[in-house]
């Protein structure tokens, strides 16, 4: 978790907490080279359902315009 979160942290390390979700996600989807699942598999025994384009959404709706922003700039 904390090499996931490195690059994203400022200096001072007080922004990890704004990417910890992501990472959590990008952690929980991703296989692992050991078992060849990921934790999402191994955990609830099927894929995780990944958003097929996460730029298609409703844009009146201001806190999934945020959070895209906040995906698309990692």
């Amino acid at each position: 978790l904390e090499q996931l979160l490195r690059p994203y942290t400022s200096i001072h390390q007080s922004s990890w907490d704004e990417f910890i979700s992501a990472a959590e996600f990008a952690y929980n989807s991703h296989s692992s080279s050991s078992t060849k699942f990921s934790p999402f598999k191994l955990n609830y025994g099927r894929d995780l359902d990944l958003p097929l384009a996460i730029t298609s959404f409703d844009d009146s709706v201001p806190a999934a315009n945020q959070f895209v922003d906040s995906v698309t700039s990692i």
